[in-house]
């Protein structure tokens, strides 16, 4: 079993995202793409779904986060993201 502050950052984490994409989605209008933003979006989708794979891979042992670091770096890029696209980002 993980230490008490991860499991409890990990739990604040999955209910926060899960708040952030019930608000996204429904608000969601879809929008017609040109097959040059559909070649670059699939191409985007391909390159962030490949590092799912390898971030897990490379922190998570037996099913519990060994590299914390990783998860903080995830937590700082994501902050990042949202700054640049004017989202608010809850501290964390």
């Amino acid at each position: 079993m993980p230490p008490a502050p991860i499991v409890d950052f990990l739990e604040k984490t999955s209910t926060r995202l899960k708040t952030i994409y019930s608000t996204a989605l429904s608000a969601y209008q879809p929008v017609e793409l040109t097959p040059a933003e559909i070649a670059k979006r699939g191409s985007l989708l391909y390159l962030f779904t490949d590092l799912i794979y390898v971030e897990y891979k490379d922190g998570v042992r037996d099913g519990v986060v060994s590299v914390v670091f990783n998860v903080r770096e995830k937590i700082v890029v994501r902050q990042s993201s949202d700054c640049r696209h004017g989202r608010k980002t809850e501290a964390t």
